[in-house]
């Protein structure tokens, strides 16, 4: 970051301690070039511009910037710099003798972090500087990485199908750099709400020194950084110790390890012999939650041939805000009786016990997902490596948009 702020004509350290006093966020498309070249993907496209998000100290920022040099220039803001987000309360666009460009986005929020993540447009934009560790993060670092990029914002989805040829060019704007549209970004399914994780981001950082162990490649991974990589990462806490799971791989040893026990119902086994009830292993499915807590509940021997012990265990379920006030979203019991900590979750669901939940995606949708997928990306490569848009591209570029949008709203 220190060369990047240089070139701006810019000195480091000031401006780091800048951004660190007022809370500011450098994020959007120099963010994302930064963050491809520190982790070694090579895209090679080069921003335009530096993004300086704000909640207070705008007035501050643009001071510092002045004595380095730059002015507003006389003429209006850039087609692009409205950025499509709420709650936008002014952009100031300045730029030195050189003609580099600074954006000072004024926002009006509490929590800028989770502010841009729900409503940047586009996923890989969802990438910003970490003043603090001077490093770079992104919301989706798995997708990003790989060059893959989705409508992140529900709304924007919609208007994407419907709107100007300007949302369009947005997006081929990205293709020449090399990123390739998915229109169905794979996440584990909600029950009430997916677990975000902007803590993870956030300082001081939870997991700090917390390593968590993964039972089938056998090694430690840092706690923060394996949850931050992926949606479909969990941890179990047993005691003191963590366990790192890929939810669809944890899921489907336990299906297979299964155990029926009478007045009870089937119960199925983790990895390290810990049983849970069907409540339990459903649990684990759900964005909704992101850490587990294993708690001894009972000890049932099973007769027949070869009597075993079974060790059952209670579930506490966590998003990573509720882990850090150690308050559980949700309570399974060894007997398949819950009990969810937030009012509100209750209000939603209602007095039944018997919450119909939502299923999994099954072989025939997956294939279903994929062709669409694969359709649209088809189209999408398409379009990028033509010179420019034509009527009948982008007439085929919403139409597949609209497909998939029809066929995920069935």
């Amino acid at each position: 970051m220190e060369e990047f702020i240089t070139s701006y004509g810019l000195p480091f350290a000031p401006f780091r301690d800048l951004i660190l006093s007022t809370h500011a966020l450098i994020a959007g498309s120099s963010a994302l070039a930064l963050y491809l070249k520190q982790e070694g993907v090579d895209l090679n496209f080069k921003p335009n511009d530096m993004d300086i998000f704000v909640m207070e100290g705008k007035d501050t920022i643009i001071a510092f910037l002045q004595q380095h040099g730059y002015e507003m220039p006389p003429i209006g803001l850039p087609d692009e710099a409205s950025y499509l987000i709420p709650d936008i309360l002014d952009i100031v666009w300045l730029e030195n003798k050189e003609r580099e460009n600074i954006q000072v986005i004024h926002v009006n929020t509490e929590m800028l972090l989770a502010h841009i993540a729900e409503n940047f447009d586009l996923s890989c934009c969802v990438t910003w500087w970490d003043a603090v560790t001077d490093r770079f993060e992104t919301m989706y670092p798995s997708y990003t990485r790989n060059a893959d990029m989705f409508i992140s914002n529900p709304v924007t989805y919609e208007e994407y199908c419907s709107d100007t040829m300007r949302n369009v060019f947005r997006i081929h704007k990205y293709f020449n750099r090399g990123f390739q549209l998915l229109l169905l970004p794979t996440y584990p399914a909600t029950l009430i709400q997916r677990d975000n994780r902007y803590e993870l981001f956030y300082h001081p950082q939870p997991f700090e020194g917390v390593s968590a162990f993964d039972t089938w490649q056998y090694e430690d991974l840092p706690c923060r950084e394996f949850l931050a990589e992926s949606s479909f990462h969990i941890v179990f806490k047993l005691k003191e110790q963590f366990y790192a799971f890929n939810r669809a791989n944890l899921y489907t040893f336990m299906i297979a390890h299964r155990t029926y026990i009478p007045r009870v119902g089937y119960v199925y086994r983790m990895p390290h012999n810990q049983s849970i009830s069907s409540a339990g292993l459903q649990s684990i499915i759900y964005g909704d939650y992101s850490i587990f807590e294993l708690h001894s509940g009972s000890t049932i021997t099973v007769d027949g041939r070869h009597p075993t012990e079974i060790s059952l265990f209670h579930v506490y379920c966590y998003t990573v805000a509720d882990w850090l006030k150690q308050m559980p979203t949700r309570v399974i019991l060894t007997d398949e009786q819950y009990v969810l900590a937030h009012m509100n979750y209750i209000e939603d669901i209602g007095d039944d016990d018997d919450v119909d939940l939502p299923p999994l995606m099954d072989d025939a949708d997956a294939n279903v997902a994929a062709v669409a997928n694969a359709v649209a990306n088809a189209d999408a490569i398409a379009i990028a490596d033509d010179d420019e848009m034509s009527d009948d591209d982008y007439t085929e570029w919403v139409a597949a948009i609209e497909a998939e949008y029809e066929y995920r709203a069935d």
